[in-house]
């Protein structure tokens, strides 16, 4: 078997990608060397954690923009004296290193793909922009894909959709599993330590606008139900702001819990009977891996891109738009009053991260890789086949 040479260039030591490189890297049909262009960002709080990295790796030394959105790298020289090789995976059309890399392989005849989780809604479109993207889009040998979503957008951009594979983003779902479930033997503890009544509602992610946290503070605030408590875990430049708003308009069961680090995630999972994802723009939404590897059920926004693969409407959870305020005021009470319905629900969630771990995304990236050398068909996720076993079996 021919053993393909690598290279994975990405943005940062996320420690949700970890997990999924480790897999890669322990493939036998792919030598991986991973370079970041810088270890973190500094409006992110994760911890970096090198003790489990498996696979080798080196660090760019980029650096942030003001913005602190976009990191800036050109020296690609540690990956030229690392190289020649088979395939080269750049993830994202903003960033400069991008460009060097896919100049560069088209000098040296390497096969350069594209791994992307852009999708038609995660922001606004310009038409500018968007006939750059084209341009670009097309000098590439293969595409990979978060999901379906991410996958549609790429061929709208001239992607050869014969080349574009799906390695579907995903989280360490055993990990956020296993750990729930410990905790979960403490729930009542838990909860009263944080001084929650019965019900618990449940947002991880970052406290902005874009998040759509506005529309899920006032959406709350009409829920009409008592023995309900809103725990936002996460941090952001408008949490006063949010704060402020629940002072001003009385609304006394929303608990800001702060940032935490992987760790202490599973805890809040556990204590949780509904998870609800609000944004108004994501390209995934890793959030949800996380809470339907913890059994949960789902309300999510429509925008995030996740929620079109994760998400079976009525059987896992429901999706709704992000700004219909009163679709979520009743989908959550809806959620709140039956608890059989909620049970199920995150029974089913089980089911479907199934298709969606780290081996997942590993044995999609393998496949691209062997499919564009070998010009092999694509690959997919949850078949409708699968997917019809999991609705027909409510």
């Amino acid at each position: 078997m021919k053993r393909f040479k690598v290279a994975l260039v990405t943005n940062v030591i996320a420690p949700y990608r970890i997990p999924v490189f480790n897999h890669l890297f322990r493939d036998p049909s792919i030598d991986l060397k991973v370079f970041f262009e810088r270890e973190t960002l500094p409006w992110r709080g994760w911890r970096v954690y090198r003790d489990e990295i498996e696979f080798p790796y080196k660090v760019l030394n980029g650096f942030a923009l003001k913005n602190k959105k976009t990191v800036i790298s050109w020296n690609i020289l540690p990956l030229v004296r690392e190289g020649p090789f088979d395939a080269i995976i750049c993830t994202g059309l903003n960033s400069l290193i991008t460009f060097l890399i896919l100049s560069y392989c088209k000098v040296t005849e390497t096969r350069c793909f594209l791994w992307s989780e852009s999708n038609f809604f995660d922001k606004r479109r310009k038409t500018s922009v968007e006939r750059v993207k084209r341009f670009l889009v097309r000098k590439f040998d293969g595409w990979i894909a978060a999901g379906k979503t991410s996958r549609d957008y790429l061929i709208q951009l001239g992607a050869s959709p014969e080349k574009v594979y799906i390695a579907p983003d995903a989280v360490d779902v055993e990990y956020f599993h296993n750990e729930c479930l410990k905790a979960r033997w403490k729930k009542e503890e838990i909860k009263s330590r944080y001084g929650l009544p019965r019900y618990v509602i449940l947002y991880v992610g970052r406290l902005i606008d874009l998040k759509g946290i506005q529309f899920l503070l006032k959406a709350f605030r009409f829920l009409e139900i008592s023995g309900v408590a809103l725990l936002l875990v996460g941090d952001g430049p408008q949490k006063k702001q949010y704060e402020e708003y629940c002072q001003r308009h009385g609304i006394s069961n929303v608990y800001f819990q702060g940032f935490h680090q992987k760790e202490s995630l599973p805890e809040y999972y556990a204590i949780a009977d509904i998870f609800v994802f609000p944004t108004l723009s994501d390209p995934w939404g890793l959030v949800l891996n996380e809470a339907m590897s913890c059994e949960l059920p789902i309300i999510s926004s429509n925008r995030a891109g996740a929620a079109w693969d994760l998400v079976v409407e009525g059987v896992n959870g429901y999706l709704y738009d992000p700004m219909d305020v009163e679709k979520l005021t009743n989908l959550m009470r809806k959620l709140l009053k039956d608890e059989p319905l909620r049970k199920m629900m995150g029974e089913k969630s089980w089911q479907i991260i199934q298709f969606y771990r780290p081996e997942s995304w590993a044995q999609g990236v393998v496949e691209a890789i062997l499919g564009v050398h070998n010009q092999a068909g694509n690959w997919s996720l949850m078949t409708d086949k699968e997917r019809l076993v999991i609705l027909n079996s409510t």
